[in-house]
């Protein structure tokens, strides 16, 4: 599958430290291979988290086009709420 990340959510990742950067691009990637590594989020179609650390990734599924949309990355304490 193919991962398309949000404009700001590409902004908020070219901010951050290398180490977290380069963490958080990792785990984009094994997003290609297999999307369902996160936990559904409830109450939302096709909607997944997954952790990075401190940091959790809402991105969400569409099948039938064969990618995946990055919604949010943020801090476990933030994310949930902007969502």
């Amino acid at each position: 599958m193919k991962v398309f990340l949000d404009r700001d959510v590409a902004k908020y990742i070219q901010r951050l430290q290398k180490e977290e950067k380069e963490r958080l691009l990792i785990r984009l990637r094994s997003l290609e291979i297999d999307p369902y590594l996160g936990k559904k989020i409830k109450g939302r179609k096709n909607t997944y988290s997954i952790r990075v650390g401190d940091f959790r990734i809402i991105y969400e599924i569409h099948t039938g086009l064969q990618e995946v949309w990055v919604l949010k990355v943020d801090k476990r304490g933030r994310v949930y709420k902007r969502l």
